[in-house]
């Protein structure tokens, strides 16, 4: 969700009172130390890298009748070894609105020299959006030496949530975090993950200001499958109050649900309305008798006749009668059309708000609207969401993210002068295994004589597993068609040259609910080794590649992420020609699982061998997208159960 739909909430109020002192605490006072001192402690100086000073200060104050925001950064940098060096030969200012106000630098070297930045070493450039940014190259910088920056940029204010990360890939000595802001407007704070709690000062009379001063912070140890960022230190801040006109829970999930809902009210009028009707007539969601299909053939329909573009907030981009003419609209026009059309349908929805559980996970006691960015919209009657920015997704079947999280719901209710929104905190349940299978069939036919054998596959993948497979296929250029289909099985047989493959369903309709079907055949020459007294079989290779983890010296702490809970159903059938055996069969049983009641991870392998048929059935599933840092080493052995039957082999012999 982006910020546009909270616009709305700067009103004129807040600001009435911009006609007032400026003496106080003025972030553009702070300065650095006229000569930099040495790093005499050994202990820091036997690191690779340490931030002996981190400060971070920030300001918002009146100017000219509007609010501005300043923020000032200052890092002192010790500088442990080479590698350390080749991270700071080069900084980058922080882009903000109004440009850097104060740019300075220097390195302080083992022999007490000190070579400052010079102004006319500072470069721009422009970023992907077009964002001009600053940068400069640091001259001198040894092992030994101190770096030392200080920034001070101003920007558009940011009132309805905030995060500021304060922990590094490096241990923070020293740190200071400042937040200041006019008397008349309170924001609340909270902070995350090991950092110290903001202290509100009563000392300045005509300013709010909130403060962390934390003497150390340890680095952070990054972990294989882990979402760092949200398990980084960090603050997030967020406007609650203003004293001068008594308004109060500024940055609540209730008023941002009252006035999202008004921002997405859409009048039905008659052109819209004929609109709406052609959309359900070509969609075909009145020949589906069940709803769950109605609501997924009226996206289906959205998704590939309208398209949501990165676009301002203009008329044509968010007003239904002309998105239904041009079949384009921004991510707020998108939400209207969806969700009063849905509504026109007669089908109940509820726009859903949350957050990138990976970054900045929903906290339902800390109310502010940086948890209110990415949208879904939920089918109470059905128990179903869709995601509808997201063109490539459908329903169930997106960023997941965004579920196994809580989330604010907003619906609409009659009090008696019309509809208005209000919002709920619940959860977004994770998938299913079942919605996201990945059925492998494998009838293998070995040769005799020394003739290779063959092999037909076929592999069906549901929901997730498929992908964007099936949504992207329409944008593929047809020529480039052939590539993007023997894409889809190099994956799992980068070795082996596809003359002839079948594929079902490679499109949009159906999904998630009609499954991705692949069908292939080849000889086995990759997957035997003649020998002279038997030919080794290679079957631990037919289910494809499998990821390993490896053994680390660090101990977990941090939860496990691997997506979304999944299921792989593997039948492998071995077809053994007369006079011959395999052996080796024994060694294919296998069982890893967790130790729950109703395990939550698995990876079983049995068989079966008669009448010259080897039968093998893998079943491997994880239940659950996130396990405890407790259940690291379980979920390790079920994951290298798959790359250990990657080893598996067979002995063909003659009888």
């Amino acid at each position: 969700m982006k910020q546009t739909l909270f616009i709305a909430m700067l009103c004129g109020s807040m600001l009435a009172f911009a006609q007032q002192t400026t003496d106080g605490w003025d972030i553009e006072a702070y300065t650095w130390a006229e000569k930099p001192e040495p790093e005499t402690r050994e202990w820091v100086k036997s690191l690779e890298e340490a931030v002996i000073k981190s400060t971070t200060l920030l300001q918002y104050r009146y100017e000219d009748e509007d609010v501005a925001f300043y923020e000032l950064s200052h890092r002192r940098i010790w500088i442990g070894n080479e590698k350390t060096i080749e991270s700071y030969n080069k900084l980058y200012v922080p882009v903000m609105e109004d440009g850097a106000l104060r740019i300075q630098a220097r390195v302080l070297q083992p022999n007490g020299a000190v070579i400052n930045l010079d102004e006319e070493d500072i470069q721009e450039g422009k970023d992907e959006d077009d964002n001009t940014y600053q940068y400069f190259a640091l001259d001198g910088i040894q092992v030994g030496s101190v770096v030392e920056y200080l920034f001070l940029t101003k920007g558009m204010p940011s009132f309805y949530g905030s995060r500021y990360t304060l922990q590094r890939d490096a241990p923070v000595y020293d740190l200071t975090f400042e937040l200041v802001t006019p008397g008349n407007l309170l924001f609340k704070t909270k902070s995350y993950n090991g950092l110290r709690q903001a202290v509100y000062d009563t000392i300045l009379e005509e300013q709010n200001r909130f403060f962390i001063h934390q003497d150390t912070l340890p680095k952070f140890e990054a972990q294989p499958q882990a979402y760092e960022r949200a398990h980084m230190a960090y603050v997030l801040f967020a406007l609650d109050r203003n004293l001068y006109n008594g308004l109060r829970d500024m940055s609540s999930f209730g008023n941002a649900a009252s006035r999202i809902y008004n921002n997405l009210l859409v009048d039905v009028n008659s052109k819209v309305e004929k609109g709406f009707k052609r959309i359900l007539a070509e969609s075909g969601m009145e020949d589906e008798s069940e709803l769950e299909r109605k609501i997924a053939a009226i996206e289906g329909y959205l998704k590939e006749e309208f398209f949501v573009q990165n676009a301002a907030s203009t008329a044509a981009m968010v007003d239904v009668e002309q998105i239904l003419k041009n079949k384009v609209m921004n991510e707020i026009g998108c939400l209207r059309l969806y969700t009063s059309l849905f509504t026109y349908a007669g089908i109940e929805n509820e726009l859903v708000l949350t957050t990138d559980r990976s970054s900045t996970p929903f906290d339902p006691d800390f109310e502010n609207n940086l948890f209110l960015r990415e949208d879904l919209i939920y089918f109470p009657e059905a128990k179903v969401f869709i995601a509808p920015t997201k063109q490539l997704s459908r329903m169930g079947c997106f960023d997941p993210d965004l579920r196994h999280t809580q989330a604010l719901f907003v619906s609409g209710i009659d009090l008696g002068e019309g509809m208005q929104g209000i919002g709920e905190v619940k959860y977004i349940p994770p998938q299913v295994i079942e919605e996201n299978k990945s059925e492998l069939t494998v009838n293998w036919v070995l040769g005799a004589d020394g003739d290779l054998g063959n092999i037909a596959v076929e592999r069906k993948t549901y929901g997730q597993q498929s992908g964007t497979n099936q949504t992207v296929a329409p944008y593929v250029q047809e020529e480039k068609m052939d590539e993007f289909k023997k894409g889809v099985l190099k994956w799992m047989y980068p070795e082996v040259e596809f003359e002839e493959y079948e594929i079902e369903n490679l499109a949009p309709k159906g999904f998630p609910y009609v499954p991705l079907v692949v069908r292939t055949h080849f000889t086995d020459e990759v997957y035997t080794e003649p020998g002279a007294t038997s030919t080794v079989i290679k079957v631990g290779d037919i289910i494809g590649p499998q990821a390993e983890m490896y053994l680390t010296d660090s101990v977990r702490t941090l939860p496990v992420n691997h997506g979304f809970p999944r299921w792989y159903h593997r039948e492998i059938i071995i077809t053994v020609p007369d006079g011959y055996v395999l052996k080796n069969t024994e060694s294919l049983t296998m069982q890893v699982r967790s130790e729950e009641e109703d395990p939550t991870m698995n990876f079983t392998c049995n068989y079966t061998y008669n009448n010259n048929v080897l039968h093998i059935v893998i079943d491997e599933w994880y239940k659950e997208g996130e396990y405890p840092a407790s259940q690291f080493e379980t979920y390790r052995a079920v994951i290298n159960a798959a790359a250990d039957f990657n080893k598996k082999y067979l002995l063909l012999e003659a009888l």
